[in-house]
């Protein structure tokens, strides 16, 4: 990617999450977190692979069920190629996403519920730690 004309690069965290309530939750949550990095919100896995195309990504924090497939997945296509690092957000984490998660070198399985800006800073420390 040419850098003719642009900025130094900002980092930025991809969220992919179809339900617009708990992305707007986790946006606030994102903005209290006081990290230096843009969050760009989308709702489905095609824009997120659009988004990965077009975009360097430092995190994603996948949804792991949305409605065209499963962020459990998705972690392990992404995973096979050198990417952003991954954290997976789930109302209700079972062993079988976790196994995926481990396949795929995911940073984390969160819950939603009581999801706290803290968790989301310390991801985001972790993942630029490298």
């Amino acid at each position: 990617m040419s850098s003719a004309g642009h900025h130094s690069r900002i980092p930025v965290c991809l969220l992919v999450e179809d339900n617009p309530i708990e992305r707007a939750q986790i946006t606030r949550l994102w903005n209290r977190s006081e990290r230096k990095a843009v969050l760009i919100s989308v709702p489905t896995l095609a824009e997120a692979r659009r988004l990965l195309k077009e975009n360097q990504v430092n995190l994603v924090l996948l949804d792991n069920s949305l409605p065209d497939g499963l962020g459990a997945e998705f972690a392990l296509e992404i995973s096979n190629r050198k990417g952003p690092a991954i954290a997976i957000l789930s109302e209700w984490p079972t062993p079988f996403m976790f196994a995926k998660a481990e396949r795929a070198g995911v940073l984390d399985v969160l819950r939603k519920n009581g999801l706290s800006a803290e968790q989301l800073g310390h991801l985001w420390d972790r993942a630029q730690a490298g």
